[in-house]
């Protein structure tokens, strides 16, 4: 609804997919499924669980993802109850990573107000992902391999390995 009736310089199509019944759920695959489908090179990958809260969430994503060294550009989540989800993620000893203030209120200053600036980070999640059909298709996309934990990390980490950038902006939210 935060889209559907405006004027947009592009097509905007949404696709569904449907999981056959006694299928295990696997996001990955739904994912590549999705991306492969596309029609265009800009896309962008969201859960369908999402509520979107600023109408301007689809420029503030494609303003990082359409250039040329970033690979993806992730977006500002937050729970119901207005605590943080996501805001980006960073890597740590040992190989862990976590999603950087996850469970503060939106409303609370973060470090250096992280939470609320355009940063690069190591990873976003792939909850609501803009990037390129063909940087998909050089990565091969999603692993599907992997748990849902883990696969979006994988892949902003393969395009960190090939020089592209990882952004994180508040602005989509």
């Amino acid at each position: 609804a935060a889209y559907a009736g405006r004027a947009w310089p592009f097509s905007v199509k949404r696709v569904s997919t449907a999981r056959p019944a006694g299928a295990p759920f696997n996001y990955a695959h739904k994912m590549n499924t999705l991306w492969r489908q596309a029609e265009t090179e800009h896309v962008i990958l969201m859960n369908d669980d999402l509520v979107v809260r600023n109408p301007d969430w689809i420029e503030a994503l494609l303003t990082f993802s359409m250039q040329e060294d970033v690979g993806g550009a992730g977006a500002r989540l937050l729970y119901p109850d207005d605590r943080i989800q996501h805001a980006g993620m960073a890597g740590g000893p040992m190989g862990a990573c976590t999603h950087v203030f996850i469970g503060m209120p939106a409303n609370e200053p973060t470090y250096l107000n992280w939470a609320d600036i355009h940063r690069e980070w190591s990873m976003v999640t792939g909850a609501a992902f803009a990037t390129r059909r063909s940087l998909l298709a050089q990565i091969g996309g999603f692993d599907e391999r992997l748990s849902l934990e883990f696969n979006d990390i994988d892949m902003c980490m393969r395009m960190r390995m090939l020089g592209y950038r990882i952004v994180y902006t508040p602005h989509a939210e």
